[in-house]
């Protein structure tokens, strides 16, 4: 069941800890999101892993988990470089020092959300490009998520990622079948 909660911050940052383990079906959670049109974030952890799913009107906006956020956006953006001229290799690198907890000694929520703000700022990105990186990580993110059968999970209504408005909308069905066929095809 899904718990709508009351958060003052713009993003939760953890779970309860009376919250205990559950099982959990991923698919489930993703059908009541898009079916109830739903905006906010749905927080989910398993282990030592966070995911956070950001929704508007049942459509997605962000996906990201706690798994070296970073490396994954320097990943992709290394990829959309080849088509993209203003985003040199140099650029790539330093977009993500500059969001690395690390290196700003501060723990940032969404670093890789940020990150992909400034490059939209700089004039790096433009919203076909914004919304293609988004979706190769989304993909990146929702993958290993439907594999999870256990953990805690909540809903914060009306939660965007970073505290932004939303830098594009994906129909989250395709992502999630797209994923489902890559998982398949993994196992056999």
């Amino acid at each position: 069941r899904l718990y709508l909660v009351k958060v003052n911050s713009m993003f939760i940052t953890s779970m309860p800890d009376h919250r205990p383990a559950q099982k959990l079906y991923p698919l489930s959670l993703f059908v009541r999101l898009v079916s109830h049109q739903l905006t906010g974030c749905l927080q989910v952890t398993s282990g030592f892993t966070s995911w956070f799913i950001y929704l508007e009107e049942g459509q997605l906006t962000f996906a990201t988990n706690t798994d070296r956020p970073l490396e994954r956006l320097q990943h992709h953006l290394q990829q959309l470089s080849l088509q993209v001229a203003t985003l040199t290799s140099t650029v790539c690198t330093q977009v993500c020092q500059r969001f690395s907890p690390a290196i700003t000694n501060q723990l940032t929520t969404l670093p890789d959300y940020q990150a992909i703000h400034w490059l939209v700022d700089q004039e790096y990105l433009d919203g076909t490009q914004v919304s293609t990186l988004i979706e190769a990580l989304a993909k990146d993110v929702i993958e290993p998520f439907l594999s999870v059968t256990e953990g805690s999970y909540e809903f914060a209504a009306q939660e965007t990622a970073g505290g932004s408005p939303g830098l594009c909308r994906l129909e989250l069905r395709p992502l999630v079948e797209y994923c489902q066929a890559q998982l398949r095809q993994k196992q056999s």
